[in-house]
């Protein structure tokens, strides 16, 4: 009976210490999946960060660009009604040669 108990104990043993191995084993793989996973988040959060700030200079560009238009809208503008008083004056200038040439004629 004592012979019984010790091998009983010595197998008990043996399956406990196989154990302990594959518990090591499965912590060491948990530890790495958990750097990793880290390692993963931690690139999410900079990229959120890049995201937010692409986001901002988008925003700054885009009101940049807003003001350079209306800007350059108003200097077309301006050219345009430039242009049109030009074209009224030497349609005027050429109607009144028209006048003096056929006065003349």
């Amino acid at each position: 009976m004592g012979m019984e108990l010790l091998d009983l104990l010595e197998s008990r043993v043996d399956s406990l210490v196989t154990e302990i191995e594959l518990l090591r084993k499965e912590n060491a793989k948990l530890r790495e999946d958990t750097s990793a996973n880290l390692t993963v988040l931690a690139e999410i959060e900079l990229l959120r960060k890049e995201n937010a700030k692409l986001r901002e200079d988008t925003s700054a560009n885009l009101t940049v660009l807003t003001e350079e238009n209306y800007y350059l809208k108003q200097a077309l503008e301006e050219e345009q009604q430039l242009k049109d008083a030009v074209l009224k004056r030497v349609d005027g200038l050429l109607s009144r040669l028209q006048g003096t040439a056929s006065g003349t004629s």
